[in-house]
């Protein structure tokens, strides 16, 4: 595994580009460190200490947490062109050298804000805007200056209007063209606000457009049962993932990975990577394993996914071996759940190893594990 590690940083492609598109925003998140949800009520007042102000959506915290590896990615989004989007775009610069945004400002629609409202008692609530994300297009991508990209990562179509109320053509355009260019595309869901138009869309059509030109699905697994319209079965077992990513690999996914939040993620590599024309997806063909979480204290879960995310493309980027990369997702999620916000927490990729190489212990995973067996790098494969 270390060895997979450093040959990432010494090594080929730390000059090539990882590019995280997608769903940006500026967060808000009030310093709640006192009381209980229960105080949250009409004519109520909940006391505060400070704010934290930072941004947040799929293209913030993966794009963050690539740059902080040493990663060097491209960011692409859109944001408007008043306060708060130049609060936004102030926020980004301080991870992102101004040449590697490539994001474009617009005057007819105000950006998106979420305000995150975080008790000390009970999981994230949050108000949100989504501005101008929701009017992405497949033009808006500056295919032009995609030259260095070997992967592309899409984030949080289930918030963006424009990208799923077509059907997921949009998308697929985009996803399209990109493979035509020889770039890698990763996708990544959010969960569907039950009050907006995006819980009312079919979301098996949209799969079935998206899926065969996506080359790394990357849904969380409460997102998944959502868009497939499905109960979760109590307790969840590894049985119930794999027929999970066997139906989107039938569907056109090649690497499935399903966040799973405290339990892990699980990896299922289809067989038809095993002809991908990116060599380092080919090592992921016919993998299925379970990734428990790296031991910590806890202090906020947000941008987790999408930090195990940055970890996980980056480990593929490099062409590491899946069960150094699967452990490599889960290190780095590990770091940014020490901190309140989403990417602040996580330092160089020379430093994840170190932590790792030091012996870091893993939780115990909730996930039924039958017919399973846990490997020395801490990754859970079929037996035999």
């Amino acid at each position: 595994m270390s060895a997979d590690i450093t040959a990432a940083i010494d090594g080929k492609g730390v000059h090539m580009t990882i590019a995280a598109a997608g769903h940006v925003c500026i967060d808000l998140i009030p310093g709640w460190n006192q009381g209980s949800v229960s105080s949250l009520k009409p004519g109520s007042t909940v006391h505060s200490e400070g704010m934290q102000i930072t941004t947040g959506g799929a293209m913030s915290n993966t794009g963050g947490a690539l740059a902080r590896l040493g990663m060097n990615p491209l960011v692409i989004g859109k944001v408007g062109s008043d306060l708060l989007g130049d609060l936004t775009m102030s926020v980004l610069e301080q991870v992102h050298p101004p040449e590697r945004m490539l994001i474009q400002r617009v005057s007819d629609v105000a950006s998106s804000y979420a305000l995150v409202i975080s008790p000390p008692d009970a999981d994230r609530m949050f108000i949100h805007d989504p501005g101008p994300n929701g009017t992405f297009h497949w033009s808006d991508v500056p295919y032009d200056r995609l030259d260095e990209v070997t992967i592309f990562h899409f984030g949080y179509p289930p918030l963006m209007h424009s990208m799923y109320s077509d059907g997921g053509e949009n998308l697929a355009t985009m996803f399209g063209r990109l493979r035509e260019m020889g770039i890698v595309t990763s996708l990544d869901t959010a969960y569907p606000d039950p009050q907006s138009e995006a819980a009312t869309a079919d979301w098996f059509v949209w799969l079935q457009r998206v899926l065969p030109v996506t080359d790394i699905f990357l849904p969380s697994y409460d997102e998944l049962m959502v868009m497939l319209k499905e109960p979760a079965p109590n307790p969840v077992t590894v049985e119930h993932l794999q027929d999970l990513a066997e139906r989107l690999q039938q569907w056109g996914a090649g690497l499935v990975g399903i966040k799973l939040g405290e339990q892990g993620l699980f990896l299922a590599g289809a067989d038809t990577l095993r002809h991908h024309s990116h060599e380092p997806l080919r090592l992921w063909a016919g993998l299925t394993g379970l990734m428990p979480c790296y031991d910590v204290v806890n202090r906020g879960a947000t941008g987790a996914g999408d930090t195990a995310i940055a970890g996980l493309l980056t480990a593929i980027h490099e062409g590491m071996e899946p069960a150094a990369g699967a452990a490599l997702a889960a290190a780095v999620a590990a770091f940014c759940v020490e901190v309140v916000s989403a990417t602040e927490g996580i330092p160089s990729l020379e430093v994840v190893r170190q932590r790792m190489e030091r012996g870091w212990p893993l939780r115990a995973t909730g996930i039924v594990t039958d017919g399973f067996g846990q490997q020395p790098s801490g990754i859970w494969l079929p037996a035999g």
